[in-house]
Formats: C-alpha cells, sequence, structure tokens
C-alpha cells in the first residue's frame, strides 16, 4: 500500500547506497515508493513496477511523468506471480535486481519470496524489503493465544473487512515465522511504520564473505548454546583459558562501568569476573553486546553487504561486536577502520577481531576521533558513529564535517543511539513515527549538524531493530529530487 515519507526516504538512500542498475517492486499503487527510489536510481539504472489494478497503475504511470521519471520506472500491469515468472532472470542471461520491494497480496508474500529465490531473481548482496509485516500492529495479537482463539472462535460473526483483517494477519504471522526458520535467507523485522522486513542471502554455509571461521550471529544462538557459542567466538573452549576470557571481559567491563551503571570501574569488574564465574551466558552475552544488539549487528552487516563498501569508518568500536558484523560483510579487499580512545578496549576488540579472523580487513586504530577524523583520506561508503561519541567530543559540528566530508556521494553517515541516551530524551521516537520532520532533541541536531556542511543532506531516524529503545539515524550528503 501507501509508504509514508520517512520509509520513501530509506527507499532513496538504500538505492543510492546500492548504486542499484536493476530494482523490482512488486505492487506499485499509487506510484509513492516507485518515484522515492527512482529519483535515487543512478543513470541507466531502470526500475520494474508490477502492479495489477488497472486504475492504480494509470495513476502511478501519471505520477511517474510529472516527476519526468518516465524512461527510467516502468509500470507493468498484470498478476504478480505471472510477471514474476516471465522475466527471463540470471538463468536466461539477466542480471539479477540489486533490491526488490515486496508489497502486494499479502497472503500471496511467501509464494512470492519463493519465486524470487529460485529464479534467483535476487543478487547475492542484494536487499528484499517486505512491507506491512505487523499489519496495523494486528500481528502481534498472535503473541497471545487466548486472543486468537477468541477471535477464530468469533469469525463467522465478523464483517467482511474485519475477517478479511484476521485472515491478512494470520497470513503475515505466518510468513514471518517461517521467513525466521529459513536457512537459506538472513532476516529481521524493522518496526518501522506498518512493519519492514529485511532480508538478503544468506552467506555460505560455514563461511561469511569474508571467510572467516566464525560469524557473529552464533552470539544469538539458544538459551543453552550461548555460553558455548561464545567460548567458541573468542576462541577460547579450553578452561586453562577461562581465566585469560574472564579477565579481558572484565577490563571491557570496567572500561564502560559509567555507561553500564556501575558507580566505580572496581564495582563493574568485579561484579563482571562474579557473572563470568558464574557463567551466565546472558550476562556474557550483554557485556559483549553493549553497545550493539544482535539484529542492530545484522541491519549493519546487511548494509555493508548492499553497498559492497570497499571502505567503511566505525567511530566508537567498544568491544569490536559491531564492527564484527560489518567486516564479515565486507567484499573481497574491503577494509574497515574502527576508532577506539580507550587502550583496553581496543584491545578486547584487536582479540575478538582475530578470533573471527578479521585482522587483515579490520584495523582497529587508538586515539582521539577527532584527530584522526581530521586526517583521515575518504571517501568511505559508511560511517557509523554511536550518539554517545558525538556528546564528547570537543565540537559535535566539526566531527559531523569531518565525517560527511570524508563520504562517498552515495554513502550513508549512521548515527547510533542505545537505549541510555534516548531515555534521556522521551521524544526522540516521534521521529521514528512521524511522517514528515524530525521530532525530539538528537534529530534535529544531527540534521542541523549535517546541513551546515552539506544543505541538502537528509536523514531518517530508524527505531533499532532489536526492540530495546534505541534508534539509528542515516544521513546522506544530498536528496535527489
Amino acid at each position: 500500500m501507501v509508504s509514508g515519507a520517512q520509509q520513501g526516504r530509506l527507499l532513496h538512500m538504500l538505492v543510492r547506497l546500492s548504486r542499484a542498475s536493476r530494482v523490482l517492486e512488486v505492487g506499485c499503487f499509487s506510484g509513492y515508493a516507485a518515484m522515492w527510489m527512482g529519483l535515487a536510481l543512478p543513470a541507466g539504472g531502470k526500475l520494474l513496477s508490477l502492479e495489477r489494478d488497472e486504475r492504480a497503475a494509470a495513476v502511478a504511470r501519471a505520477h511517474l511523468a510529472s516527476a519526468g521519471l518516465s524512461d527510467r520506472v516502468e509500470v507493468r500491469l498484470g498478476d504478480a506471480m505471472d510477471a514474476l515468472e516471465a522475466l527471463p532472470g540470471p538463468r536466461c542471461g539477466e542480471a539479477p535486481f540489486e533490491l526488490i520491494f515486496l508489497d502486494a497480496d499479502k497472503k500471496r508474500s511467501w509464494e512470492y519470496l519463493e519465486l524470487i529465490v529460485s529464479r534467483q531473481l535476487l543478487a547475492s548482496h542484494g536487499l528484499l524489503l517486505i512491507d506491512n509485516v505487523l499489519w496495523k500492529g494486528e500481528v502481534l495479537a498472535r503473541l497471545d493465544p487466548a486472543a486468537v482463539c477468541a477471535t477464530s472462535a468469533a469469525a463467522s460473526s465478523l464483517t467482511p473487512s474485519a475477517r478479511r483483517s484476521m485472515e491478512l494477519r494470520d497470513a503475515l504471522h505466518a510468513f514471518s515465522t517461517r521467513l525466521a526458520a529459513d536457512e537459506r535467507m538472513d532476516q529481521l523485522l524493522l518496526p518501522l511504520r506498518d512493519g519492514l522486513t529485511w532480508a538478503q542471502h544468506a552467506p555460505a554455509s560455514g563461511a561469511s564473505e569474508a571467510a572467516s571461521s566464525e560469524d557473529p550471529r552464533a552470539w544469538d544462538a539458544t538459551h543453552e548454546d550461548k555460553m558455548a557459542a561464545y567460548l567458541r567466538f573468542v576462541g577460547s573452549p579450553e578452561p586453562s583459558k577461562l581465566a585469560a576470557l574472564r579477565q579481558a571481559l572484565a577490563a571491557e567491563a570496567a572500561s564502560a562501568a559509567e555507561e553500564t551503571g556501575y558507580d566505580s570501574a572496581a564495582a563493574a569488574q568485579a561484579a563482571a569476573t562474579t557473572r563470568i564465574s558464574r557463567g551466565s551466558p546472558e550476562d556474557l552475552a550483554r557485556i559483549s553486546r553493549e553497545w550493539c544488539g544482535v539484529q542492530q549487528g545484522r541491519l549493519l552487516h546487511m548494509l555493508v553487504r548492499l553497498s559492497r563498501a570497499s571502505r567503511v569508518l566505525e567511530v566508537g568500536c567498544f568491544s569490536g561486536y559491531a564492527a564484527m558484523w560489518m567486516g564479515l560483510a565486507l567484499p573481497a579487499g574491503g577494509k574497515l577502520l574502527s576508532l577506539e580512545r580507550d587502550e583496553r578496549a581496543a584491545a578486547v576488540a584487536r582479540a575478538h577481531l582475530a578470533s573471527a579472523g578479521l585482522s587483515d580487513r579490520v584495523e582497529v586504530r587508538l586515539g582521539d576521533a577527532m584527530d584522526a577524523l581530521g586526517a583521515l583520506p575518504g571517501p568511505f561508503e559508511l560511517i557509523v558513529i554511536s550518539a554517545e561519541a558525538l556528546q564528547v567530543v570537543p565540537s559535535a559540528e566539526a566531527a559531523m564535517r569531518c565525517a560527511l566530508a570524508n563520504l562517498a556521494s552515495h554513502g550513508l553517515v549512521i548515527v547510533v543511539a542505545q537505549p541510555a541516551t534516548v531515555s534521556e530524551d522521551p521524544t526522540i521516537h516521534e521521529h521514528a513515527r512521524q511522517e514528515d520532520a524530525p521530532r525530539g532533541a538528537l534529530v534535529p541536531m544531527l540534521l542541523s549538524l549535517a546541513r551546515q556542511v552539506e544543505p541538502a543532506a537528509h536523514a531518517v531516524t530508524l527505531p533499532s531493530p532489536d526492540g530495546d529503545g534505541g534508534v539509528l539515524t542515516l544521513i546522506g550528503r544530498t536528496l535527489e529530487m
């Protein structure tokens, strides 16, 4: 259906970031999303939009023509399944699509996905987006078995509209559940607008795109396996190495004593040592993921894969968890530079990255971020900055100026605000819900800083896919209009 302004900006950014020459939209409706994506296409890029309703297709074509996009965006009339089956695809010598936006018949979402995968219509690095997966929030009712039973029992008395809504809710829930269990795809659900699922082809079994022997997705294991997965990850499965592991994690917790809520570094270290000695898998995972949740890590991984970035910059490395997600997504020859001012955190991050086989792809550079930013040769396709880092640098404006000066024209600056930062500004989530200008204190500040450097800079704020209250603000240099 209709995409809001926030989602439109996001689609625009993703197409620009991917430098996609081929984009596919399944379900055009009024052409609003197609315009956002079409305006972001590079020279020679094409968008194919499938629409089964003749009146909607006519409206979309008129809108696209008024935007001067008729030469870049084709609205093809007909049933989506028939159209997908008729596409030549890679097996017939046609290039796959770098981005596919699925916004058609919700009951057939799985059929669309199966056809896209089986016919290899999505590029190996490409991104598949599925809209409306929360269906006005009604899908969340599926978490309450009693409510589901009550609704099902009363189905015969529901109005046709209510019955259809219930059927769509159940179909979307079944789709999301099935996709989450599908080992062919990596996926996350972004709680933006009406729910937007991101999916990519999973890397080959047993290896990442960075040819690493380990993958941080192992940290998202079952409760019983978390301890073993973590120990495998840091390369310390033998009991004799537990002392070194405890020391490293205690140092990591101590370096973040203030942020983790302890009164002192000594208290943080004592608490960490106690928890580690007890072997609590939850605490081990929490300490190591203090600044980046599993789904947020996966989102960064997907963005690096989509961009095929050869150069990525991270400001604020901490334990190296986010750096590992991004490093594992780098293409051959790609490099990630991570800046960290705390010597202990840098040592922990280097150890983690070495255990993941990423030392040749990810460099952790110790020192002041401002000094490093001013001396870096650009450009970078992605620059990831913690909002906390912007709060401690002498000049946030200077930091943003340096970041944008080092950003590729199609790239993104991603400012990650953790729950503790967001909780200090309770209005910040307004921006993730609104359809127009940013709300809250942090987001306008970031956009204002960016526009002092790049007058045409634009931003979109996403709620963290971990559902922990954090947000990510994506900033682009220009908006192609």
